[in-house]
């Protein structure tokens, strides 16, 4: 893998489609599968008694803004965002999809609220099948999550990443931006300070800043 904040200094365009074109197959691939997966738990009658959850790890900069790999200050959608599936065995909420911000840790409390067992009180998540069901339109109002040394802030309208230290800010207006393309943070730094409040109350206080750094990967060595 190479870990780059400008993927032209290592390849030409074609070269790039080309990578782009390897990993969508590799998608292909996966959705092939599980799809052949999902016909044997259909014909075993699994389907109707099992609540099925699919979801992915974190995603990958193939080009995007610039970025190839996983680089802490290029937290776009194609890293940050994750695939979250689930399928009822009653058919409950078939076909429905939803903005709603939702995050890895609420699967436990919504799998286990679901099967009407008891959350641990010490769960942070929270259930979003409300939300599926029509009851709620949201859980959360943000999301936060960091990076190395950078965090990430997320509302409806807005995309804010920043250095821990509190320096190098972005903000983009992702309803009208969704691509990340334009950063507004000279434009609006009173929003950039109210998104990064945000992030300071999840993470309970200034960040701890991490020394160790990781070298972006150099062709000549």
């Amino acid at each position: 893998p190479i870990y780059t904040a400008d993927w032209t200094e290592y390849f030409d365009e074609a070269e790039l489609k080309y990578m782009q074109a390897c990993y969508a197959a590799e998608v292909t691939m996966v959705d092939q599968w599980f799809g052949r997966f999902m016909d044997k738990v259909k014909l075993m009658g699994l389907d109707r008694n099992s609540l099925v959850v699919v979801v992915s790890d974190h995603g990958h900069q193939l080009g995007e803004n610039g970025y190839l790999g996983k680089i802490d200050h290029g937290m776009l959608p194609c890293l940050m965002d994750l695939v979250l599936m689930v399928q009822h065995p009653e058919g409950v909420g078939a076909g429905t999809e939803t903005d709603a911000i939702v995050s890895s840790h609420d699967i436990l409390p919504t799998v286990l609220s679901i099967m009407g067992c008891d959350v641990p009180e010490n769960v942070e998540g929270m259930d979003f099948w409300p939300v599926v069901e029509g009851k709620k339109e949201k859980i959360r109002d943000y999301a936060t999550s960091i990076f190395k040394n950078y965090a990430w802030v997320r509302t409806d309208a807005y995309v804010l990443i920043r250095k821990t230290d509190g320096t190098d800010a972005k903000l983009y207006d992702i309803r009208n931006d969704p691509g990340h393309l334009h950063d507004i943070a000279s434009e609006a730094p009173e929003k950039v300070e109210e998104l990064w409040a945000l992030a300071l109350a999840d993470a309970g206080g200034d960040f701890p800043q991490l020394k160790i750094s990781f070298p972006l990967w150099d062709s000549k060595k």
